[in-house]
């Protein structure tokens, strides 16, 4: 088989879309450095088309220049290119590949919004296809790496993942991000407990919600009215942020309420709406 190598590697060289396109498959099945040459030449090649096809085949090739390839390609012009290698870093690094989940999350700081959820779901799930196959414990058992980092995007990112991920083993990593120093990532922290249902996580939000950062504070009361079950402690701690110094927890407390909903709720933004309080029952 590999005397054909050279014909196929011509073929490419030499051909058109159609035929660099139709080379890729037998080139990758050959073994050889020269075989894993020609498919990362391909992922430079000027057609989006040859480039995916290219990057779907590498991605079967476990080898760290195979994954400094899938890496590359995470800048690639092609916003289709760009999401399978998304994908296919997070398939690898559910696998434990530890280089793969750097790369990831590498890659969320000054992402878009569109590949920043993509990879959110790529770390927390496994893959770009949002559902948790049991793996997502290639970030928990290195939160004590991540929360030592000096990197503060990568925490700050980690955050919106593991918020993401909603699994509540990691609310202690989260717990510990809300008394950080760093208002953003106090706010992130925030914003993640709210995603994640449970006793603890309430409590973690009643607490942050006398945060001195406004920020923080409204992603506190907005994380109660997602997940905050309707009683005395809830309805306290949002009512009295319908009066905080800041405009936008107040908006936030008023529109928790009404996501906690309950007779007691309707009865607040029912007095802000006929008072002077008519911003709060926005």
């Amino acid at each position: 088989m590999e005397r054909f190598f050279p014909e196929l590697s011509r073929a490419y060289h030499r051909g058109s879309v159609a035929a660099r396109l139709a080379v890729l498959k037998p080139v990758a099945s050959f073994e050889g450095a020269e075989a894993l040459g020609l498919l990362q030449k391909a992922l430079s090649d000027p057609n989006s088309a040859v480039r995916l096809s290219a990057l779907e085949l590498i991605a079967s090739r476990n080898s760290a220049v195979a994954v400094e390839s899938l890496v590359a390609r995470l800048e690639d012009p092609e916003r289709s290119v760009r999401l399978a290698a998304i994908d296919t870093l997070g398939r690898r690094g559910r696998r434990g590949r530890k280089d793969c989940v750097d790369a990831l999350l590498g890659a969320l700081s000054g992402a878009s919004l569109e590949a920043k959820e993509r990879i959110t779901d790529a770390l927390a799930f496994g893959g770009g296809d949002g559902k948790d196959d049991g793996k997502g414990d290639v970030l928990r058992e290195r939160l004590d790496e991540f929360a030592a980092s000096p990197d503060l995007e990568l925490r700050i990112c980690l955050c919106w993942t593991l918020g993401k991920q909603g699994d509540p083993a990691v609310l202690p990593y989260l717990q510990r991000a809300l008394r950080d120093p760093d208002a953003r990532l106090r706010s992130s922290a925030a914003g993640a407990i709210g995603k994640i249902p449970g006793a603890a996580s309430v409590h973690a939000l009643l607490l942050a919600v006398n945060d001195r950062d406004p920020h923080t504070r409204a992603a506190a009361v907005n994380g109660l009215g997602k997940i905050g079950p309707q009683d005395d402690r809830v309805f306290e701690v949002l009512e009295g942020r319908l009066a905080d110094p800041d405009a936008f927890v107040r908006n936030r407390a008023a529109i928790a309420l009404g996501r906690v909903g309950g007779p007691r709720a309707e009865r607040t933004l029912a007095e802000c709406a006929s008072g002077d309080r008519v911003e709060a029952a926005a």
